[in-house]
């Protein structure tokens, strides 16, 4: 029985046993006579050869229902095969891509979020309300700075003028 909370993206199968290992959910051993498609009526001994016609999940679609005619053009079913093959790492290469895309969404939607934050936090301090960007706190920041350093070398001239009269 598959225990439906655990993650088996990253599950590897031993070939020997054909059961999912690393921690993954455990299942039953893999058939001794192979995987049958009810389809074709074709038997897979291997892991390898069902996952190729069958698909790595449940909502691929099976090599017998794919168009034959441009899977058998060429050398016949040998070229077709190879075919569903390359169509088959293409699918995971896809998914892969997939997967890389959301979590690049969803990393994205969380430095949105921090950039928001500190958008409010940096507009709750009153020099910088009317900022709208980090540049334009630099900006503030460097004109605070400067006006700082003249007033201390005012008050710099002023004491020296205060002492020397």
């Amino acid at each position: 029985m598959v225990d439906e909370d655990k993650d088996l993206s990253d599950a590897v199968v031993d070939l020997e046993t054909g059961q999912i290992v690393n921690g993954a959910v455990e299942t039953y051993p893999m058939p001794k006579h192979g995987w049958t498609c009810f389809h074709c009526g074709e038997t897979f001994t291997t892991i390898g050869s069902a996952q190729d016609h069958f698909g790595a999940t449940p909502e691929s679609r099976a090599g017998c229902l794919i168009d034959h005619v441009a899977l058998e053009t060429g050398t016949g079913t040998e070229r077709g095969r190879g075919l569903l093959m390359e169509l088959r790492k293409v699918e995971a290469s896809r998914d892969e891509w997939m997967d890389q895309a959301l979590r690049g969404r969803n990393e994205i939607e969380a430095l949105e979020c921090r950039v928001e934050s500190l958008t409010s936090a940096m507009q709750s301090y009153e020099p910088f309300r009317e900022c709208n960007s980090i540049r334009d706190v630099f900006f503030v920041f460097d004109s605070m700075e400067g006006r700082a350093i003249a007033a201390e070398d005012r008050l710099n001239q002023l004491a020296g003028v205060s002492t020397n009269g």
